[in-house]
């Protein structure tokens, strides 16, 4: 998964911008709001143009992690969406596979920083004890 890491921080300092959208923009990746019913968004590779659909019912949280989870399938999973258009639906679907992970990472690099990871872990103020065997948490 290294390469995934590597990829996003490429992308963060050459954009300057931790946006989904505006990484997108860069890219030449066109991103469309559509209604999808239950999917929340897919990438689509055809006549050499890129796009993002976003379901347009989802809200702006929502939209953010998903143009940043297809920009994970452009940057490594194009090759599924040329080899066979009409299975991405069916892929975007799967959780359990392997292009979903890595899109999950991904978006998960390009949108929370590790400095803010750590603020949130330290703003919790979680601590963890070992009542009785079992391990749990509590706030202070």
């Amino acid at each position: 998964m290294e390469f995934i890491l590597r990829e996003a921080e490429r992308l963060i300092q050459k954009h300057k911008t931790r946006n989904p959208f505006e990484i997108a923009d860069c890219l030449n990746i066109n991103v469309l709001y559509r209604p999808l019913g239950r999917l929340k968004g897919i990438y689509i590779y055809t006549r050499r143009s890129r796009y993002i659909c976003i379901n347009n019912n989802l809200d702006s949280p929502a939209r953010r992690l998903v143009c940043a989870h297809e920009i994970g399938h452009d940057r490594f999973h194009r090759h599924l969406a040329i080899m066979n258009p009409q299975a991405q639906e069916l892929i975007s679907y799967d959780m359990s596979s392997k292009p979903e992970r890595e899109a999950n990472v991904f978006a998960a690099e390009i949108l929370l920083p590790d400095d803010e990871v750590i603020r949130l872990i330290n703003d919790a103020e979680m601590n963890f004890s070992e009542p009785q065997g079992n391990f749990m948490y509590h706030r202070n």
